[in-house]
């Protein structure tokens, strides 16, 4: 047997009315809300991905098969001279000049990497390469790159000609 609750009493929770809609908006507006922001993170990381390789000065383009030809072909590519590395702290690199390639060859006995050195005259890393492996570079004429040992004394000094070429490090 249940006792009636005593006259005083207020429940902590009271139930909508019968029929009403309130918990059916408010639910709905929530799924909603939710899907606005998956739907916007999404679209957001997008932009900003894209954004971050088309955009950037010296970025790699996307792989297609004209890259992959390109890769094949490199070993007929003519050889660019190499910088004094004495160089490396007066370069800069320019605006977006002649699309070009470079094919970095890794002919020393130790790891090196391969970096942009972007307008202020920093170093942008792209790739490490082992002894005797070869990274092809889709870049701009007017970007120079630097090869450097792990760590970080410069080997070589490229420029980039409007020709694909092939920069090797001895």
């Amino acid at each position: 047997m249940t006792l009636p609750p005593p006259p005083d009493f207020v429940p902590a929770y009271a139930p909508p009315r019968r029929g009403s809609r309130l918990p059916w908006v408010l639910g709905g507006v929530a799924v909603l809300a939710a899907l606005l922001c998956l739907a916007g993170a999404g679209v957001a990381t997008v932009w900003l991905l894209r954004t971050g390789e088309e955009n950037q000065p010296g970025s790699a383009p996307r792989v297609s098969s004209e890259t992959a030809r390109a890769d094949a072909d490199a070993a007929t590519w003519p050889e660019l001279t190499a910088l004094p590395v004495t160089t490396e702290p007066t370069l800069r690199s320019g605006g977006n000049g002649t699309p070009t390639q470079v094919a970095f060859v890794n002919d020393t006995r130790q790891v090196v990497t391969v970096s942009w050195i972007d307008q202020d005259g920093s170093r942008v890393t792209y790739q490490t390469l082992r002894p005797g492996e070869t990274y092809t570079q889709p870049t701009y004429v007017g970007h120079p790159w630097v090869v450097a040992a792990v760590d970080g004394q410069a080997l070589a000094v490229f420029q980039p000609a409007p020709a694909p070429g092939r920069a090797v490090v001895r």
